[in-house]
Order: structure tokens, then C-alpha cells, then sequence
């Protein structure tokens, strides 16, 4: 027999391998909600129109003529050269006009003289002195003492140019369609002031100097 043996390593039995765990299924997500967000759309008219910053300054400066006009107590008239209208104190109010053709009621031309409007300003009233053409009539004066826009000479008076076309035409006097009226509330006293105004957004600026 030899002295050595070879080498020998018995053969080792090779260890079973774990199996691989097996992959659960990845977990669906539940797809997101689109958060909710108020909807955009315009209201319909009148049903939220009064709502929001917009809709406060909308009834602060224009909720109707009568929220706006001098309480009748203070014997104020306001002539409102776009609307062709005077407001009475109380809830009256009159056809009116100034201007010559197509300067009539045109708040654009008040600084022309003799032709435009009546200037927009606040006017302390007064009789005329003397008959305007046959017509008893009211002057214009300006509260402020100024002339605007150098204009003067302003009256309120009935219907009375002659110079061809409407008899509605001044040469920037108020002339009334019925005049009558608006003399009568001025000599018993219920007209002491007249506003002029382009439109009656502009009234609050005229209020507040007052």
C-alpha cells in the first residue's frame, strides 16, 4: 500500500438554494381626485350681481336716482345734460336741454361758449331782474363766484330760439319744456341750488364740495 493517500474530499452534497421570494403584485394607486374647485361660470343676470367689491361700489354710486339726489329738504336741482333731465326735489323731474345743434346735450362741448351745454358746476338760482325776452327767468351763479370756462350770462328759461331748428336750443341757458313748473317750485322756495352734472355718476363730487 502506498504511504500518502491521495487527496480525496468526499463529494459534498450542494445546499439547496432558497427560492426566491416571490414578488407581490405591485399595489394600484388610486387615481388622485382633481381637487374641487368653485365653478367659474358667470352668474346668470341677476342673480349675483350684487355680490363682491364691484357690486358694493355699483350700489354706492348707482342704485337709481333717487338713492343719489340731495334730500329734498335742501332745495337742490340737478341738471343732468345727458339724460336731458332736471331732477326735481322730492321724486320730480323735467324735460331739459342747452347747447345749439349738434352741441346740444352734449357734455363734450360745455367749454364752448355760447354754443356748448351749461357747464357742469353748482349754481346758486336767482330772478332775473328784468323779463328775458318776454319770460320771466332764473340766473345761474356760479356758487364759487367763478366763471367756468369764462362762460356767463346763464339763465333757466322756457323754450323760446329762434335762430331756426329746435326750439329746444340755447345758447347754454336750461330751457324747460314745461317751465312753469320749475318757476313755480322756485318762487315758493323749494328750489334754491341747481347741480349740473354731464351724468349723474358725477354727482357725488359735486355733493361733497357743497
Amino acid at each position: 500500500m502506498p504511504e500518502r493517500r491521495p487527496n480525496y474530499q468526499p463529494p459534498v452534497a450542494a445546499k439547496p438554494q432558497p427560492e426566491p421570494a416571490q414578488q407581490q403584485p405591485a399595489q394600484r394607486r388610486a387615481p388622485q381626485q382633481a381637487p374641487a374647485v368653485a365653478s367659474t361660470r358667470p352668474s346668470e343676470p341677476g342673480q349675483d350681481a350684487d355680490r363682491g367689491i364691484g357690486g358694493f361700489f355699483q350700489k354706492l354710486f348707482k342704485g337709481g336716482s333717487s338713492a343719489k339726489l340731495p334730500e329734498p329738504g335742501r332745495g337742490i336741482a340737478v341738471y343732468d345734460i345727458t339724460a336731458q333731465t332736471v331732477y326735481l326735489p322730492g321724486d320730480g323731474k323735467l324735460e331739459a336741454h342747452s347747447g345749439l345743434g349738434h352741441m346740444q346735450d352734449d357734455p363734450r362741448y360745455v367749454h364752448m361758449k355760447n354754443r356748448g351745454p351749461t357747464p357742469p358746476n353748482v349754481y346758486n338760482l336767482r330772478m332775473r331782474e328784468a323779463l328775458f325776452h318776454g319770460a320771466e327767468a332764473i340766473r345761474l351763479l356760479p356758487a364759487d363766484g367763478r366763471k367756468k370756462f369764462n362762460r356767463d350770462g346763464l339763465l333757466a328759461h322756457p323754450y323760446m330760439y329762434i335762430g331756426g331748428g329746435d326750439r329746444s336750443q340755447s345758447n347754454g341757458c336750461i330751457v324747460f319744456k314745461n317751465y312753469d313748473r320749475f318757476l313755480a317750485a322756485f318762487k315758493r322756495g323749494k328750489i334754491k341750488k341747481m347741480i349740473v352734472v354731464k351724468s349723474l355718476d358725477e354727482l357725488p363730487t359735486y355733493m361733497a364740495a357743497l
